[in-house]
């Protein structure tokens, strides 16, 4: 889609992508070739398809009004008033109860694993060594990270790990927002 529209003649300033979208926003940046982006995501996908299935939890408060149980972990802030929890189903399930019973709107996402959480971690390794491999260059048109909430360096490049904390840490979308705005 965004190909498209650059095809009609509307170029973007600046790109953000929400988890996976930033391997979207890095391919449309020209900071990785169209095959590069799909071949560590297919490696990311595999990965990910190898490890244990765990659920999500999207929670219409903001992250720092909730005080998470052992083994949940904050998967995504999207905005002050909206976040989203990851971890085993079983955590999953009782904290979902525990909110509702509060009468706090949550919503289970159809997830198969508990994405951004520490159920990934057993990938992190070798999705680092994965990484390294890929050629990523400077972006002709800057991104913001959703990692960090700041636009995209050459030093954050040049860290193949920093895959690895994109897929493992908390989605800062609202950050992410504020910098672009700024």
């Amino acid at each position: 889609l965004a190909k498209l529209w650059i095809s009609l003649g509307v170029t973007p300033s600046l790109l953000i992508g929400h988890s996976i979208g930033e391997y979207v926003a890095a391919v449309i940046a020209g900071t990785f070739k169209l095959e590069h982006a799909l071949q560590l995501l297919a490696t990311r996908a595999r990965m990910m398809h190898e490890l244990p299935g765990g659920g999500m939890l999207a929670i219409r408060k903001g992250a720092d009004q909730l005080t998470l149980p052992p083994g949940i972990d904050l998967a995504a802030v999207n905005s002050p008033n909206l976040c989203t929890v990851s971890g085993p189903h079983d955590a999953i399930a009782a904290y979902q109860k525990e909110l509702e019973s509060a009468q706090i709107q949550c919503r289970l996402l159809q997830t198969s694993h508990a994405f951004h959480s520490a159920m990934m971690e057993p990938m992190i390794a070798r999705f680092t060594e994965d990484a390294s491999m890929v050629p990523a260059a400077t972006p002709e048109i800057p991104w913001i990270s959703t990692c960090t909430g700041k636009p995209v360096d050459a030093a954050t490049l040049a860290d193949p790990s920093y895959w690895s904390r994109q897929l493992r840490q908390t989605v800062r979308f609202s950050e992410s927002l504020e910098s672009a705005l700024e």
